[in-house]
């Protein structure tokens, strides 16, 4: 089976991360630049080398370049040859300035060097060691004591890229290895995707300009410019922060105060105008601050999606998500799908908005840091239509034991500090208070600990964030072949952990899912706006059996009569994915009916997990979710051997991956409602 790529998220953060393309408000925008400004920016097309690397034939040693006709009649591998040293080739103007202007004559040989290139006729070097110099000044000739075949110790011309080769794909960031690699293959400007005007923004009563006046009680604020250096070393362009007061409040009469609010009401619709996405902080996340400042979401317009997050976990359990009004009109880009041969097969419509993004980061200094690495990272890279947006996380061992919270997660500031045996492991720094900084001076990478009774002992895994970006893996890791085992203090032994998507997760049955789905979102009712819908009938699954032309499985029957998909099918519900109900199954699948009559997918294969046929799409694939742009969860009908009926698979539309995502529905309702709440061992 191929590996896939499957990113390692901490449980409690999946639906925030779900939501977090909601607050994109425009489709991909695209400019080119030179490549020399390219660097950290991220392609919006493939690119392509534009000549061959290296672009000439180079030595692979320090030696002598010769032609192998030349020695041709030393076929005894004891038989050695003499060459007569090219002196023309050797002078500094020749060889320095202009390497190949000239070729070797017949019979003679030019010292090189290593990864130097060739004359243009020399196929073959003799590295120092297999010759001799003789002779003198004038006469000078080189031994070789054995023969080498054509090619010998030679970097052919594009060995590596060949000029068209493909360099990197649309989504990737340009590091400075990859910029490096642009160069070396003559590239000179690339297409990459526009990035937001960023503007920080704090507004607080109690913290104030770090130099500017302020009364004895008043801390200067240190989270703007955390947040505006830490952008630039990401390597986004930021305006100085901004401090905007927040409207007054004590001791003025109610007209007053709407005056204030009016005020700030506008300034804040400034803001909107002058910049694309807004950091704000200043405000505290709890009690009555929750309505005051950047915090009351109102001032941005009030638009449906605005919304506060709340995250199980500490520091950084809340933040803000709001778009501002339309600051021109939308428009709609119509993109045509040409396939190899030229001929149209379809096409797509996105809607760009022009739309300013908050994202408002309450709290201290520590919850603020922790949000920025963990939230607002995503956000940046899908702003730029990142292929496979980070933040990512990954897996290690705790070096000591740790103290866990029995119901909230954590995330701890920690050091990667090495083993007995040479092995990373991750060590958690003390003095994790919110209002303190200590561990966060230090720290090198998060640590998310997950709410369980007792402790965690020394070598359970866990998920973690490396801070410095640079330093993250380029993709996701891997999914682990084995579940990661969770060894609690109190008595050593291996649990099963909600903690991955790899781990080991309880089994529930569709009635139970659902059970523990309904209880979550009664108690947080904008977690999935609008919620789900009542259960379908027998006759509404009969009539979408008899258009499909198939029989579902049972347990997705069940799921059907008891909640006919959700609400708002434009919205995100399973990691960022809508939840079909019967008329989006049946549009989604005749969507990708009238493509396969089309002959749209004639002659192209996929590359499937075992279990899962090889089709481009096949019509017992039957849409289970859909993100809005092609992409979804299919349950598959028709699986390959190896594989059982009902399977959940995903199908991409741009992409020939076919993941086998669960050995059938209930497994998968299961697995999600599971990683989406956190039941613990009591509720299993």
């Amino acid at each position: 089976m191929k590996v896939q790529n499957k990113p390692q998220i901490p449980a409690w953060l999946r639906n925030v991360y779900g939501r977090c393309p909601e607050m994109l408000p425009r489709g991909l925008q695209s400019e080119t630049v030179s490549v020399t400004d390219a660097s950290m920016r991220v392609t919006s097309e493939p690119v392509s080398a534009y000549c061959a690397v290296p672009p000439w034939a180079v030595a692979q040693s320090n030696g002598y370049a010769f032609r192998a006709e030349d020695i041709s009649g030393s076929d005894a591998s004891s038989r050695s040859s003499t060459l007569r040293t090219n002196e023309d080739l050797l002078s500094p103007g020749r060889r320095l300035d202009r390497p190949r202007v000239q070729s070797l004559e017949a019979g003679t040989t030019v010292e090189v060097y290593a990864y130097g290139p060739l004359p243009a006729n020399a196929d073959t070097v003799a590295p120092e060691h297999m010759t001799t110099s003789l002779g003198v000044t004038g006469d000078k000739r080189v031994l070789l004591r054995r023969p080498l075949s054509r090619g010998a110790n030679v970097v052919e011309k594009a060995s590596e890229y060949k000029a068209g080769d493909l360099l990197l794909e649309k989504g990737q960031r340009i590091t400075p290895e990859r910029l490096a690699m642009l160069l070396a293959a003559g590239v000179r400007e690339v297409k990459v995707s526009k990035r937001p005007r960023i503007g920080v923004v704090v507004s607080s009563y109690e913290r104030c300009e770090p130099f500017g006046s302020r009364d004895c009680w008043q801390p200067p604020d240190a989270c703007g410019i955390y947040i505006q250096t830490l952008l630039q070393r990401w390597g986004f362009e930021v305006q100085p922060v901004e401090f905007l007061p927040p409207p007054a409040q004590a001791g003025l009469p109610l007209q007053a105060r709407r005056d204030e609010e009016r005020l700030f009401q506008g300034r804040v619709k400034a803001l909107a105008q002058q910049y694309d996405l807004i950091i704000g902080s200043g405000m505290s996340s709890v009690g009555w601050h929750r309505e005051l400042g950047l915090n009351q979401l109102s001032w941005f317009d009030g638009n449906l999606h605005n919304d506060v997050n709340t995250l199980n976990q500490a520091p950084g359990s809340r933040f803000n998500f709001a778009k501002s009004a339309d600051r021109s009109p939308p428009h709609t880009e119509v993109f045509n799908f040409i396939d190899a041969h030229g001929i149209p097969r379809g096409s797509r419509s996105v809607l760009h908005r022009d739309q300013a993004t908050l994202i408002n980061l309450p709290g201290f200094l520590s919850s603020v840091a922790v949000l920025m690495h963990v939230v607002v990272r995503r956000v940046l890279d899908l702003y730029e239509f990142v292929e496979m947006p980070g933040p990512h996380w990954e897996i290690g061992e705790l070096a000591r034991e740790v103290q866990c919270d029995s119901e909230i997660n954590q995330m701890q500031w920690a050091k990667i500090v090495w083993g007995p045996r040479g092995e990373p492991l991750i060590d958690p720094l003390p003095d994790q208070a919110p209002h303190r900084i200590g561990a966060f001076l230090d720290a090198e990478v998060i640590a998310a600990i997950p709410a369980c009774p007792g402790r965690l002992a020394a070598a359970s895994r866990i998920h973690f964030l490396r801070l410095d970006p640079m330093r993250q893996p380029a993709v996701p890791n891997c999914a682990l072949a084995e579940p990661i085992p969770i060894v609690t203090g109190a008595n050593h032994s291996t649990q099963s952990s909600m903690e991955s998507e790899s781990m080991e997760q309880p089994q529930l049955d569709v009635a139970q899912s659902w059970a523990h789905l309904e209880a979550w979102l009664q108690a947080q009712p904008r977690a999935i706006p609008g919620g789900f819908n009542a259960g379908a009938s027998d006759d509404d699954i009969q009539i979408l059996e008899g258009a499909l032309g198939a029989t579902l499985p049972e347990d997705f029957v069940e799921s059907l009569k008891r909640h006919n998909g959700q609400a708002d099918q434009g919205g995100v519900c399973f990691d960022g994915e809508s939840l079909l109900d019967i008329q989006g199954i049946l549009s989604e699948w005749t969507t990708w009916r009238e493509l396969v009559v089309e002959g749209a997918f004639d002659g192209m294969t996929s590359d499937p997990d075992a279990g899962v046929k090889d089709d481009w799409y096949n019509l017992k694939w039957i849409p289970l979710t859909r993100n809005g742009m092609g992409d979804g969860l299919c349950i598959d009908l028709d699986p390959a051997p190896g594989g059982t009926v009902g399977q959940v698979i995903r199908m991409l539309h741009d992409d020939d991956q076919r993941e086998r995502v669960a050995a059938s529905f209930t497994q998968w309702l299961s697995g999600h409602v599971v990683a989406t709440i956190g039941l613990e061992e009591r509720e299993k």
